[in-house]
């Protein structure tokens, strides 16, 4: 019963966030496409960006009745039916079997090494406190913690409580699969980009506990990139400049290593728009509600970070307000100390191999990290994502043999191929964790395979092979996450699977016990 509950509420919440989305997309942004798998992606993302905004709003007026929740996703319903009536059964039916197909890797015991110690901690503070001016005094991580995590305070709901946190980052995920999935089959033709990306988010992304929230970031990335593809080739028709940019800044207010992505938006920005004052002009002549909301949320993003550390940027240091001004900032020598630490641990100095050098100040300095980042990191966590996304392109590239490769070598492409490098570099230069530069070298395949076929629709002889890769691929994916739930079974610790199909943090964590588990910290933060 706890199983169907379950994956009732998950995919009642996916035509929730959905309906948001159409509302804002209605009456705001006015994005069309003849795609309609398309425009629903970009709807759920916008009700994504609506309902994490939402979710801050509410905890800014010290809205902690999580019955308000639960009315807030009912309202996402009723939008949604009044938007579609019933009109789409056929599409809500592949929608179901896609999210029973997806559902396996949503059932976790053990989340991923930070939702406990810090993610966790943060979205029980937000859900059950008023507004707390400067947490990042209570635990220096709450600073990072992203928008996002306002929505997922929204799915703490009546009788449920923390149960379904995890809905909001898996949604995402499946929002995605959903619309690579449903385009696939209903065409004819194949898109060899986004195929590509199927077949690779199945192969890498396998359960849940793998999405924290640095990967959420590569999921916005891959569905900003696949906004530009549908859009490359009917320029007459180019959605709002600002929604790229609206979604580029929610990245931000995810993660700050977005900012590594930048030369990929100038870039896409470019090929569509050719950066010319004129069409710029006339984009905010056009666009002025679109303007409206990507300001709206540059606003909240400056504000939440300034309410949590008294820093309106939290990577621009000078950006800090110090002692004197607010009483409740946390002090910038912990924010650059904390940061440090971060470079360090990202290019390997606390898992030297062997010892190179003690002195942190002589290692951070290139190339000395480089030889044992190699070692402990490259060898073992980026060689194995770079062979996955290699032997895809060999293989599809294979099956599509019939393609023309001189378009490889023509200026679009080449922009797209040159500007991931260059993010790619940054990201190498500065923080070379896997997680913080998936997206960077996802959309660099992207942009080989992209350059072949032309990031467009083709018809192949071979079309059965592309099926029946798909089929196994979907089989390995459930494969893997049936002999990971029944492992999480056998466990003998904290994250042994008795509350299935529900996370293990539930045993402890109650809103009803917050204030006394809590109270000591309250009380600091009221001083």
């Amino acid at each position: 019963m706890n199983l169907i509950t379950f994956f009732s509420v998950t995919f009642l919440s996916y035509l929730s966030v959905i309906g948001f989305g159409k509302l804002i997309n209605n009456k705001i942004i006015n994005y069309k496409d003849k795609n309609n798998n398309f425009k629903s992606l970009l709807e759920f993302l916008i009700g994504v960006i609506f309902l994490s905004v939402l979710g801050f709003i509410n905890y800014f007026l010290s809205i902690t009745n999580i019955w308000f929740n639960f009315g807030y996703l009912l309202i996402g319903l009723i939008i949604f039916f009044f938007y579609n009536g019933f009109s789409f059964y056929k599409d809500l039916s592949k929608d179901l079997i896609i999210l029973f197909i997806l559902f396996s890797s949503l059932l976790i015991s053990k989340t991923h090494e930070d939702f406990i110690p810090y993610h966790f901690p943060f979205i029980e503070f937000i859900t059950n406190s008023n507004l707390l001016l400067g947490i990042g005094n209570l635990e220096l991580n709450f600073i990072y913690t992203p928008l996002i995590a306002y929505m997922q305070k929204l799915f703490v709901l009546p009788f449920f409580e923390y149960k379904f946190l995890h809905i909001p980052i898996f949604l995402i995920f499946f929002s995605i699969i959903n619309f690579l999935t449903k385009d696939f089959f209903e065409n004819k033709k194949i898109n060899l980009v986004y195929f590509f990306i199927l077949i690779f988010y199945l192969l890498k992304f396998t359960r849940i506990s793998e999405f924290g929230y640095d990967y959420v970031v590569t999921f916005l990335l891959t569905i900003l990139f696949i906004l530009f593809i549908q859009n490359l080739n009917n320029l007459k028709n180019n959605p709002s400049l600002f929604l790229f940019l609206l979604i580029f800044i929610f990245a931000i207010s995810i993660k700050s290593i977005s900012i590594f992505y930048l030369p990929i938006l100038i870039i896409i920005i470019h090929i569509l728009y050719n950066l010319n004052f004129f069409i710029i002009k006339k984009n905010i002549i056009k666009s002025k509600k679109v303007l409206f909301l990507f300001f709206f949320l540059l606003f909240v993003y400056f504000l939440e970070g300034f309410l949590k550390s008294g820093c309106v940027i939290n990577f621009i240091f000078s950006s800090c307000l110090q002692e004197g001004y607010i009483n409740w900032n946390v002090d910038k020598n912990e924010i650059l100390n904390f940061s440090k630490h971060v470079e360090l641990w990202a290019k390997g100095f606390y898992h030297q191999d062997k010892i190179i050098t003690n002195n942190p100040n002589h290692y951070i300095e290139f190339p000395t990290w480089v030889s044992n980042w190699y070692k402990v990191h490259f060898h073992y966590k980026v060689f194995e994502f770079l062979i996955i996304l290699t032997s895809l392109v060999v293989v599809l590239l294979f099956l599509s043999n019939d393609l023309k490769y001189r378009y490889l070598f023509n200026r679009t492409n080449l922009l797209i191929i040159g500007s991931s490098l260059m993010s790619i570099c940054f990201w190498f230069l500065l923080l070379p964790q896997l997680r913080f530069g998936a997206g960077a070298i996802l959309i660099f395949y992207l942009s080989i395979v992209g350059s072949v076929s032309q990031f467009i629709y083709r018809k192949y002889k071979n079309r059965k092979i592309f099926i029946s890769i798909l089929i196994l691929v979907f089989l390995f994916f459930n494969f893997k996450n049936f002999n990971r739930i029944n492992d999480e079974f056998k466990r003998q610790d904290k994250y042994q699977f008795k509350n299935f199909p529900f996370i293990s943090v539930i045993d402890y964590a109650k809103p009803g016990t917050y204030k006394s588990r809590y109270k000591k910290e309250l009380k600091k933060l009221a001083k």
